[in-house]
């Protein structure tokens, strides 16, 4: 015969096991949300530093200018140097606020749970050559060198190729190249193909052995944690292109450097230069 307290007990497991599930759901959507905070803080920090620090240059071009002119020193030569220095200066602000721009852009059209939204005909060689000119100031005591860049148009994710490239390339930049006398980032196209888009970043740093290459892509995964790594900038990368169907790849060798080889699919129209 059963007890009194048996339904009780059932009661209380149900009501445990509600609990449970509300907490969890709770704990996953605070996890979400700490990944979009991550994710956002990370590709936002970029364009902004990029043009805090330009902006910081040209203040002083522009101190300099007003000592020689308040000297009554200043000569033509001086003055086309700022000329040509503010012109430089402005492209390279323009390109990173533009890029700033759009991932705000983009984080509204997020916002609608559409990623439809996001999808527009990319031209990827102009795309590019954008990114590596957004992120000069960061780039110092590194040789970037584009090879075969192609104005190739598909349809894609209007900030993947900025996100992924400049990822890639920072990425480089500060793991890659501890004691590498001539640090240097090579972007290739390969040749035109119908039916995708194929990028290449190479670098002729330290290279990876085997045991850290399988992880590299792995959500908080760092080498350089101590020095304020996250682990989240390849992890981001390979989620971004995924949600795109594309893919991204890497070859690794100790002493010899690092290639990734992204894959965005077609159909890819090869356009007139703009």
């Amino acid at each position: 015969m059963p007890t009194q307290t048996e339904p009780n007990s059932r009661h209380t497991l149900e009501e445990l096991l509600r609990t449970t599930q509300q907490q969890l759901l709770e704990a996953e959507k605070k996890a979400s949300i700490g990944q979009l905070v991550a994710g956002i803080t990370h590709e936002v920090n970029t364009p902004i530093g990029n043009s805090i620090t330009t902006a910081s240059h040209l203040v002083k071009l522009i101190q300099q200018l007003e000592s020689r002119v308040r000297e009554n020193k200043l000569t033509r030569s001086e003055l086309d140097h700022f000329f040509d220095s503010s012109a430089n200066i402005n492209s390279i602000l323009m390109s990173n606020l533009n890029r700033s721009a759009d991932i705000i852009k983009r984080l509204k059209r997020l916002s609608t749970d559409n990623i439809h939204s996001l999808i527009e005909k990319v031209n990827i060689g102009n795309k590019i050559q954008d990114t590596i000119l957004a992120l000069q100031p960061n780039l110092r005591g590194v040789e970037i060198k584009m090879i075969n860049i192609q104005n190739v148009e598909v349809k894609t994710d209007t900030g993947l190729i900025y996100h992924v490239i400049s990822n890639l390339i920072l990425n480089a930049k500060k793991h890659a190249f501890h004691n590498v006398s001539q640090p240097t980032i090579i972007v290739s196209m390969d040749n035109h193909q119908e039916d995708r888009v194929v990028i290449s970043v190479e670098d002729n740093g330290m290279g990876m052995d085997e045991q850290k290459l399988s992880k590299i892509f792995e959500d908080f995964y760092s080498t350089a944690k101590d020095n304020g790594g996250t682990g989240l900038g390849l992890s981001i990368v390979q989620n971004v292109l995924s949600r795109a169907n594309s893919t991204i790849e890497c070859h690794s060798v100790v002493g010899q450097g690092t290639t990734f080889t992204i894959t965005i699919p077609g159909p890819a129209l090869l356009v007139e230069n703009e």
